[in-house]
């Protein structure tokens, strides 16, 4: 497999390597999810990216899901090179935001929160006023407009010389699915949590996908730069790995999503499903007659349906707290709600014995 980035004669950049060992856990023999996904070309900011085919592989010893192929690390830092940063910068917060705010806001005035992967500091904008903020962020644009809003940005050699450390909280939100190697940031950043400090993680969860059919598919991995949806079950397993407690973790949408664009991201989903998973059902014959249904039948892909509790919001503390909910023998408890947050204790569950 290629090993750095190539341009095609066509301005092109498409290098890409394999998948074969688990990213996290480095176990071998990851099992196939459903069907695998055609590629796709994607411009960003006039360059012309073409992600591979690839299909989704699930860890049995760690629980991460994660893709077979993906671009090189030259690829990749070339496509975050000249990815527009600025454009994630948003006036509303999203629910994934809101969460991890609200694991903060009992935290007695000067606390030390560092966001690793701040972007613009949509989430630490908010905190500026009460709070120390830090935030490490390599895109220089970003980072700028961090900076204007009050967050002093951090090298990472700050954090693994030491130099900078006993953090009260360190978030973690939409960074975990970028990781080539996630458990050595991880460690990291457990490094720099101070006594009873909270590590907060924000990203995507494999288990919520009601289609394993179509995993591949479904949208968060059909973004160019994300290479993985952790689990229950692999939270569990970094908290083992890092020495930290669960002590929370909700299940929520990461964008809000008027009702209306909820009906119809439903309807196309089943609609697609009805056409490529069950094409002999008698519903599958009925929506052939609906001339607004039936063009689903020619969709190659599955519509993108973004209103789902398909993230979670997790935190993971430092000792000495005492383990609530970190407990073996416990499972995710798929959703089937369009409510945006689901309480701690409805994502978990005994399994039954026997």
């Amino acid at each position: 497999m290629p090993q750095c980035a190539q341009i095609s004669d066509t301005g092109t950049i498409g290098s890409f390597r394999e998948v074969n060992a688990c990213p996290a856990c480095s176990a071998v023999g990851a099992r196939a999810v459903g069907s695998s996904a055609p590629g796709w070309n994607e411009e960003v900011s006039g360059k012309v990216f073409r992600h591979p085919e690839y299909e989704v592989r699930y860890c049995d010893a760690c629980g991460l899901y994660f893709k077979s192929h993906v671009f090189t690390d030259e690829a990749l830092s070339e496509h975050y090179r000249v990815l527009p940063f600025e454009t994630f910068e948003s006036r509303e917060l999203f629910p994934t935001d809101r969460l991890i705010l609200n694991t903060i806001a009992s935290a007695e005035p000067g606390a030390k929160v560092l966001d690793f992967g701040c972007g613009v500091g949509r989430i630490l904008g908010h905190l500026t006023g009460r709070h120390c903020c830090y935030g490490v962020e390599l895109n220089a644009r970003s980072s700028e407009a961090a900076k204007a809003k009050g967050i002093m940005i951090l090298p990472e050699s700050a954090l693994t010389s030491g130099a900078e450390d006993d953090f009260d909280f360190v978030i973690l939100s939409d960074v975990f699915e970028h990781l080539p190697n996630p458990l050595p940031c991880m460690r990291m950043l457990r490094e720099a949590l101070a006594p009873s400090g909270a590590l907060i993680i924000s990203t995507g969860n494999g288990d919520a996908v009601r289609c394993e059919e179509y995993l591949s598919q479904f949208w968060y991995f059909r973004a160019l730069g994300h290479l993985q949806m952790l689990s229950p079950k692999h939270l569990r397993w970094c908290a083992t790995q890092l020495n930290l407690t669960l002590t929370d973790c909700s299940a929520t949408s990461h964008y809000i999503t008027p009702l209306l664009h909820q009906f119809r991201q439903h309807v196309q989903t089943w609609a697609f499903q009805q056409f490529h998973v069950r094409p002999s059902a008698w519903r599958t014959r009925v929506a052939r007659l609906l001339p607004r249904i039936r063009c689903a039948e020619h969709w190659p892909v599955p519509p993108a349906i973004t209103c789902t509790p398909d993230h979670l919001v997790a935190v993971l503390r430092n000792p000495p707290r005492a383990c609530v909910c970190h407990r073996a023998g416990m499972d995710f408890r798929r959703s089937h709600s369009f409510n945006f947050q689901k309480p701690f204790d409805d994502l978990f569950r005994k399994e039954a014995s026997g």
